[in-house]
C-alpha cells in the first residue's frame, strides 16, 4: 500500500507526462491535487486525477471528490464509501482561499 505522498508524486509525474493542458487548471499540480489529497489519506491507492473538464475535476477512483471553481471539493455521495464520506465530514470542506 502506497502512502498518500507516494500517490500524489505519481498522479502529478502520469499529468506532465500526458502532456495534456488546460488552461483553466494551469494551477492544478501546484494546488489542487496537494489538497484534494488530504481526503484520499484513507485511502491512497484511490487517488487518481479522474477527469479534467472546463467546468469541473473528478479525483478518485471508487470515492470520488468533485471540484468546481465555484463550490471547492465536494464527494460524489453516488460513488463514495462510508468511510470515505465519514473522514470527509471529519476534514470538512476546505476553505477556498487554501486552495
Amino acid at each position: 500500500m502506497s502512502t498518500i505522498k507516494q500517490r500524489s508524486e505519481t498522479v502529478l509525474a502520469q499529468l506532465e507526462n500526458e502532456g495534456e493542458h488546460h488552461d483553466i487548471w494551469w494551477y492544478l499540480p501546484y494546488t489542487l491535487i496537494p489538497a484534494a489529497a488530504v481526503y484520499f489519506e484513507q485511502c491512497p491507492d484511490d487517488f487518481c486525477v479522474q477527469h479534467i473538464g472546463e467546468q469541473a475535476i473528478v479525483f478518485g477512483g471508487t470515492n470520488r471528490l468533485i471540484f468546481t471553481h465555484s463550490h471547492g471539493f465536494t464527494p460524489d455521495q453516488r460513488y463514495c464509501t462510508k468511510a470515505f464520506l465519514h473522514h470527509y465530514e471529519q476534514i470538512g470542506k476546505l476553505p477556498m482561499r487554501t486552495i
